[in-house]
């Protein structure tokens, strides 16, 4: 399940991997600080939650 898209350096990945590294490092750690405060059943509940919503979109205009 994706909660956030990380984005990449300037020119790519491929380009400045050592920056690229540093970013997802970045990422991972905020998202496990963030679920680390959450209760294991709460967490459960969110991620069933979001299940049935793949796959829909809601028309904005």
């Amino acid at each position: 399940m994706i909660d956030s898209i990380i984005s990449e350096p300037l020119g790519g990945i491929h380009r400045d991997p050592q920056q690229a590294k540093i970013l997802l490092r970045e990422a991972l750690k905020q998202q496990l600080e963030e679920i680390s405060s959450i209760d294991i059943e709460q967490l459960i509940q969110q991620r069933a939650g979001k299940t049935p919503k793949f796959g829909r979109f809601q028309d904005q205009g």
